[in-house]
């Protein structure tokens, strides 16, 4: 997990702040993919940030929480996962966070292709703090 972004914070600081975005990298040798998600909204003082997985047929679920949200602030994140066991196919990926619970806004939701080597999923945001 990245710190809150500003000018030297994240680690895709490249990542326009008005997209959320997944990309990925897949091994197929290894069943490995590499995940990161970028510009990820959670509270400028979440404390520890953590994530569960779930599988369900062809869909990944990654809920993504924050221990705390001591601040009246909030903020973005890149986080990179490593996600093991992955078969050489199609899945839907749909990432909830703290401010993306389906509630407020929709979560991040789109098809990560593992035929392929590389990909990207996006979404538009224009509410603070995108």
């Amino acid at each position: 997990v990245s710190t809150c972004k500003n000018d030297s914070g994240g680690f895709f600081p490249k990542a326009p702040s008005g997209v959320e975005l997944a990309t990925y990298q897949y091994f197929p040798e290894d069943k490995l993919v590499l995940l990161n998600h970028v510009n990820a909204g959670f509270n400028c003082c979440p404390g520890k940030i953590s994530a569960s997985f779930a599988t369900s047929n062809d869909t990944i679920i990654v809920r993504e929480n924050e221990a705390q949200a001591a601040c009246r602030c909030e903020c973005l994140y890149d986080i990179a996962y490593e996600l093991g066991n992955a078969e050489r196919k199609k899945y839907v990926l749909v990432i909830y966070g703290p401010l993306t619970d389906g509630k407020n806004l929709k979560p991040l939701v789109g098809i990560l292709d593992l035929e392929k080597i590389e990909g990207e999923i996006s979404v538009k945001r224009n509410r603070y703090p995108w």
